[in-house]
Order: C-alpha cells, then structure tokens, then sequence
C-alpha cells in the first residue's frame, strides 16, 4: 500500500486540464492580436489626421466631414482596413476644435458557437483657426 505523504505532484487530468486552459489562452491571444493591432493602425491614422493643416482651415461642417471621410478611406485602403467603420464616424463642428469620434465593435470567431465582441470607441480633437 501506498502513502499518501510519498506521493507527489499532479495527476495526468490535473496536468490535461492545465494545458488546455494554457492552449485555450494562447489560442485567444491569437485571435484577438489582429484586432488590436487593427485598432493601433486606426488611432495612428486618426492622429495623423489631426496633424493635417489642410482641415484647419474648412469652415463649412459639411465640406469638413467630406474631407475627412475621404482622408480616412484612403488611409484605410492604404492599411487593408474596413471601412465599414466609417459609417458610424461622428463629426462634432467646434468654435476651437473639431472632434472626431470613431466607435465600432469588432466580432471574433473563436471556437465553433463562441465569438468574442471588443468595442472601440476612438477620439480624436483638431484644433481649429
């Protein structure tokens, strides 16, 4: 017979179980870089935008967001991005500042019926002449 005070260490379940919630992780790690790595490339474009000279300078509202919609498209062809999510851009037209508001949501695809929803919500502020 066996003591229990000589035996040590995890059984082979405890260890199986270990290393599927490590796969598990890693596995979600995985799916989910891309998004945030997206979501670094569009606050990098929205500051760009910021720094353009050429927006502070329009003052009709309209004439403003076409510019911007237009500057953000190109930039997201130019990094493979989707502009789907410019659909739901807000331009707030200030006295001192314009502010540029970009939520969206991203969906994942994990495993079989598991998805994963990040929201973003991303702004941005131009000052204005």
């Amino acid at each position: 017979m066996v003591r229990r005070e000589l035996q040590k260490g995890m059984s082979m379940v405890a260890a199986v179980v270990v290393l599927a919630m490590i796969a598990f992780y890693v596995w979600l790690g995985i799916c989910l870089i891309p998004v945030y790595y997206h979501n670094f490339a569009i606050k990098r474009i929205l500051a760009s935008t910021s720094n353009d000279s050429s927006l502070m300078n329009v003052t009709n509202p309209v004439m403003y967001r076409a510019q911007v919609t237009s500057m953000l498209q190109k930039q997201f062809d130019m990094n493979n991005l989707d502009k789907s999510y410019l659909d739901d851009m807000k331009v707030t037209f200030g006295t001192t500042q314009t502010t540029i508001e970009l939520p969206y949501e991203a969906r994942i695809h994990i495993v079989n019926n598991m998805d994963a929803v990040l929201s973003f919500h991303d702004v941005v502020e131009v000052p204005r002449q």
